[in-house]
């Protein structure tokens, strides 16, 4: 299913806020705050649901990070099959990775994203390490998480892909502090989860009635609720080193109304 693209989002511009957002992404990937202080200037672009950020082919001029709301990376075959590649969740790097989108990027929620040219980012690059040090450990992370992806697609089992994407998502929403009382938002519909973990639609039930009888984990009504996450974390052959690969920085969580 391809999404409505959408030729421009409401644009606002905001000085001092989108800088302390900036300052919020450093120290989400490196764990420290520092003054970045850089001549950015950040336009806010807010976008609707069921809308593409970006398409396929487009050339893109600015960098993007996700401020609010839930994303997702997607690929479309010649026949009109969809495979999504990621989620992108407050505080993720955006694009581009390539001046022409490789994918195409859709909205899950209205979401804000923070974005600027390109041009300033590499001039900002060279003369603020701490803006570079950041987006290094956010790609690499990006990076990580997908390389997990592949092996529960080519290895796991239906019921351990399920768990791994679970704990994933709730160790990265815990990072920016968007877990409350071990639930978080998951606004991801049974054929979304089909799309993302190569299974059918049918068997993406079968596979959340079974972690939710085993005691495990509940989804529904758009959030996640963990009953057991020890146990969530032993289904999906998860031990604490693997959790390295779905946080940045710091294992304390940066709470992410830090950047409002």
């Amino acid at each position: 299913m391809k999404l409505q693209a959408l030729a421009a989002g409401q644009t606002d511009r905001i000085g001092n806020v989108n800088i302390d957002f900036l300052r919020h992404i450093s120290k989400l990937a490196t764990g420290c705050e520092n003054e970045i202080g850089m001549p950015i200037r950040l336009e806010t672009r807010r976008i609707p649901k069921h809308h593409d950020i970006f398409a396929e082919g487009d050339t893109l001029r600015d960098v993007m990070f996700l401020r609010d709301g839930w994303a997702y990376r997607y690929r479309l075959l010649g026949d009109g099959r969809r495979h999504i590649v990621n989620f992108l969740i407050p505080g993720d790097f955006v694009g581009p990775y390539f001046p022409t989108a490789a994918h195409f990027c859709g909205t899950l929620t209205d979401v804000t994203l923070c974005q600027a040219p390109r041009s300033d980012f590499s001039d900002a690059n060279r003369n603020y390490p701490a803006l570079a040090s950041a987006l290094e450990a956010i790609m690499a992370t990006e990076y990580r998480l997908l390389s997990e992806r592949l092996v529960s697609l080519g290895r796991r089992n239906a019921r351990e892909r399920m768990a791994h994407l679970l704990v994933e998502l709730y160790e990265r929403m815990r990072r920016v502090g968007l877990i409350t009382d071990n639930s978080y938002e998951f606004p991801v519909t049974q054929e979304i989860l089909a799309d993302t973990l190569g299974l059918s639609v049918v068997h993406v039930n079968r596979t959340l009635r079974s972690l939710r009888e085993d005691g495990f984990a509940t989804v529904g009504f758009g959030r996640v609720c963990i009953r057991d996450l020890d146990g969530l974390r032993d289904v999906a052959g998860a031990d604490e080193p693997t959790q390295a690969h779905w946080s940045l920085g710091t294992s304390a969580p940066v709470p992410f109304a830090a950047a409002s």
